[in-house]
């Protein structure tokens, strides 16, 4: 991650909130920038719009995919979709250092699960494909609630603190 730095640095003033998707999410990753944890915009090879940053505090640096969950209607339960490409690029870029964060709440954040990319297989179902509008085949994984709440391979947490240290950021 060395070749970063001048990026980090560019784009350290304008921070990463330009292109997030979802009110808990923006709200989650605001909660991060007051702790005091840099969040540029994502490098030129990810999506702007893409959920997925790399995290920075002092000298640590973390590859994040971050995902809120709302329930539109409140039926069955919660299940997050991850794409496989985001997946993949994440494993590349930042092979021994990245996770998947899904967050939970309505109009604010209100809890929140850590899954590390070491753990990530042993949560997620897939890939499964589906075609989207165009008619093209996208691979993507799900992960549901009630599979984190049974493991330790992820870890809950309600504050940025908790998942500061879960997350070694």
């Amino acid at each position: 991650m060395a070749n970063l730095d001048s990026f980090f640095k560019l784009q350290e003033e304008e921070g990463g909130l330009t292109g997030l998707r979802g009110v808990v999410v923006k709200q989650f990753v605001e909660l991060l920038i007051e702790a005091g944890v840099s969040i540029p915009s994502p490098p030129p090879w990810i999506e702007e719009n893409s959920n997925t940053r790399i995290l920075k505090k002092e000298a640590k640096s973390v590859g994040v995919l971050m995902r809120g969950y709302t329930p539109a209607d409140h039926k069955g339960p919660p299940v997050w979709g991850i794409l496989k490409s985001q997946v993949d690029l994440m494993r590349t870029e930042c092979p021994s250092n990245w996770g998947i964060v899904l967050l939970r709440g309505e109009q604010t954040f209100e809890f929140g699960f850590w899954v590390d990319g070491a753990h990530f297989e042993r949560l997620a179902e897939g890939p499964h494909g589906m075609k989207d509008k165009n008619g093209q085949v996208i691979e993507s994984y799900r992960i549901h609630q009630r599979n984190l709440e049974e493991t330790s391979y992820a870890k809950r947490f309600r504050t940025v603190e908790e998942f500061r240290q879960y997350a070694h950021i």
